[in-house]
């Protein structure tokens, strides 16, 4: 006679979730403030790595064989850093594990090398909920991210009025 036992359901072992490291893109607007909030509490409440970056657009290359601008006459770069600094000085990740990124390309190739290199277990994206002809137009980056990351993806809707978890607890 045979004495194994099946475990019923209520007994299985659940797998943890590991979110060691999250990733949020920020274009600097209300919108992405939200994500981020979201993103520092859940990076606070699992001790995980917060990785904030944004994406600036390729730079144009011309057809003479000039050497890339440094980052100190980059205007672009420069901006997108100065911003990166104020939403730091705002506290918004104190306490938390982070580091930020500002690089040229195409957000999508960024996002999955990010994705890819440093290990990421959440991307968190704010969307700014577009619809009708300006999506058509314009497209989503968000959509044309959360199809293709290769981890989990929280959006957070423009329009979420919703208090936004306190990041400072």
């Amino acid at each position: 006679m045979n004495t194994t036992t099946t475990p019923n359901r209520a007994e299985k072992v659940t797998p943890k979730i590991s979110l060691k490291n999250i990733l949020c893109a920020t274009d600097f607007s209300s919108t992405s403030s939200k994500a981020l909030g979201y993103a520092a509490a859940i990076a606070r409440s699992q001790a995980s790595k917060l990785y904030l970056v944004h994406v600036l657009p390729e730079q144009v290359l011309l057809e003479l064989p000039l050497e890339p601008l440094p980052d100190s006459m980059d205007r672009g770069l420069v901006e997108a850093t100065h911003k990166m600094d104020s939403l730091l000085a705002e506290k918004w990740l104190a306490g938390i594990e982070h580091e930020e990124i500002v690089k040229h390309g195409l957000i999508q190739h960024v996002i999955a090398d990010l994705i890819d290199k440093k290990q990421i277990n959440l991307l968190v994206l704010g969307t700014h909920g577009r619809g009708g002809l300006n999506k058509i137009l314009l497209g989503s980056t968000v959509e044309q991210l959360f199809r293709s990351a290769l981890c989990p993806v929280l959006t957070v809707g423009a329009w979420y009025l919703a208090r936004v978890p306190s990041i400072w607890s």
